[in-house]
């Protein structure tokens, strides 16, 4: 019997992002678990490739040299971006 490839694709990217949303909290409460200090917090998400807490934890910590650590490591646009306009507005 013939697939519908488009019904393929669109079931796996569905269960792809749900598996990443559930990867995606996994890592983030483990992180929020294993680590109670902002400093901490920071590295362990950078650790696990959880940028955008990154960038809020090290925004919480009025500290641009993480913030430009998060914007370098993370390669994603939309990371880049909002650590610029942190950065350039003093947005802490």
């Amino acid at each position: 019997m013939p697939t519908d490839e488009s019904t393929n694709h669109g079931f796996l990217i569905t269960l792809c992002g749900g598996m990443c949303a559930f990867l995606y909290s996994r890592r983030r409460r483990y992180v929020d678990k294993m680590a109670t200090e902002p400093e901490d917090q920071f590295e362990l998400y950078m650790k696990v490739n959880l940028w955008e807490r990154a960038m809020l934890v090290a925004q919480k910590l009025r500290d641009p040299e993480r913030l430009k650590r998060v914007r370098v490591l993370s390669k994603d646009p939309r990371i880049e971006r909002a650590v610029d306009q942190v950065l350039a507005t003093g947005g802490f």
